[in-house]
């Protein structure tokens, strides 16, 4: 009973960074960079984002290069969307539907693991 509850709790961990990481980092990333030439702008969010998930060690393992490519590329749209609406909220959207598929894929994956156990048990 105490380690399902103990899984469980790292379950809603993971769910929950997912989503908190995602509004704070658009917060840092677009609201509080240091405002210049919208082109220097969108380059400096673009590395600083990807280099951020760069230094993390299990991103890292688990991207490649055309991966923090991508997050360079997203990080000027989601700054881009953020000049031209005034608003972060586009920018949270859009970083909240990038990390769907790895949400939707950690609920897949710790219901399989629950019902595995029930499973097990019950032989």
């Amino acid at each position: 009973m105490l380690a399902d509850l103990l899984i469980y709790r790292w379950f809603l961990i993971i769910e929950i960074s997912l989503f908190a990481s995602a509004i704070c980092e658009e917060i840092f990333y677009r609201f509080y960079l240091p405002k210049s030439n919208v082109i220097v702008e969108c380059i400096i969010s673009g590395l600083l984002f990807s280099f951020a998930h760069f230094i993390d060690k299990y991103t890292r393992s688990e991207f490649t290069l055309s991966s923090y490519i991508i997050l360079f590329f997203l990080s000027i749209c989601w700054l881009i969307s953020f000049k031209i609406t005034g608003s972060l909220l586009p920018a949270i959207l859009g970083h909240l539907l990038y990390n769907l598929p790895k949400t939707v894929s950690t609920i897949y994956q710790y219901r399989v693991s629950c019902k595995v156990k029930s499973v097990e048990i019950s032989k």
